[in-house]
């Protein structure tokens, strides 16, 4: 079962970025884990190729 978005847009009050989001229950997708945006705002889920953006 993958996550229905692939990309996903943040704001840096919603930091840190973990995947699946908290809200989600995580049995069903893959483990949890946090991720670190690079220098562009962006990360990568190693799992589900999620993007997520900072802006």
């Amino acid at each position: 079962m993958a996550l229905e978005q692939t990309k996903v847009e943040l704001n840096e009050e919603a930091l840190p970025i973990c995947c699946p989001p908290i809200d989600v229950d995580a049995w069903g997708y893959h483990p949890r884990v946090y991720l670190a945006p690079n220098q562009d705002g962006k990360a990568v889920c190693p799992y589900c190729s999620t993007e997520y953006i900072v802006e």
